[in-house]
């Protein structure tokens, strides 16, 4: 989610003009390309000379924050919001590390943040959703999952989120819709199987049939949350 944003965040600085030189495009590609230590090494290089590089702070912080190593991740995340309040991929990257580490309620101020600046309202309202996912609030993370995904219909994230979203509620039947739905719109990830196998697995809920007086299993759904 994150690498999406940190590109959009580069381009629009202007940074990868074909007039002006780029220093830190190979510590992009390499950080696009999971190689994080020789990313964090090349910004952290870069910050040397120019210590107000809000491009290279958020990309050591995304670097960081991809390997685990939440709180550093955070202060170059704030550092770079010093610089610039407005910073759309600062104030995602902290977020998420917040997120992250347990701290939802400090991630979600950030996202609506973001959401409020009208930084990127993808990035922001995704965010939201799976802050309400996995701070165990399933019923709130499918209506935020949903509304997105009918602003957004062919974001993949969005639709994994919600097969997840339906697979916490205990409605295993929509979380196999959602999850057949994200694996046409990104296929291969293994986390989209995973929750699919489980939801697959998972009884249907038992309901009770007011007007037959007796109960069935029948894949009808359970009220989120």
């Amino acid at each position: 989610m994150l690498i999406r944003l940190f590109v959009v965040f580069v381009l629009a600085t202007g940074a990868l003009s074909a007039q002006e030189p780029d220093p830190l495009g190979r510590a992009d590609s390499l950080l696009a390309a999971g190689d994080l230590s020789e990313a964090e090494r090349l910004y952290t290089a870069e910050l040397g000379t120019s210590p107000s590089s809000v491009r290279a702070l958020v990309g050591r912080g995304t670097a960081r924050s991809w390997d685990g190593r939440q709180n550093e991740a955070l202060e170059d995340f704030y550092a770079a919001l010093e610089l610039d309040p407005d910073a759309a991929a600062a104030l995602t990257g902290a977020a998420y590390a917040h997120l992250w580490s347990g701290r939802f309620d400090e991630g979600a101020q950030l996202l609506e943040r973001l959401l409020a600046s009208g930084g990127n309202d993808l990035e922001a309202r995704k965010g939201l959703a799976f802050a309400a996912l996995w701070s165990g609030a399933p019923g709130q993370a499918i209506q935020r999952f949903e509304s997105l995904l009918a602003s957004y219909p062919e974001e993949g994230d969005a639709a994994a989120g919600l097969a997840s979203a339906y697979l916490a509620a205990r409605r295993p039947q929509r979380s196999v819709e959602a999850a057949e739905r994200a694996e046409r719109l990104a296929p291969g990830r293994s986390d989209v199987a995973s929750v699919r196998h489980a939801a697959v697995r998972l009884p249907a809920p038992l309901e009770l049939s007011v007007n037959a007086g007796h109960t069935r299993f029948d894949g009808g759904q359970s009220p989120a949350g």
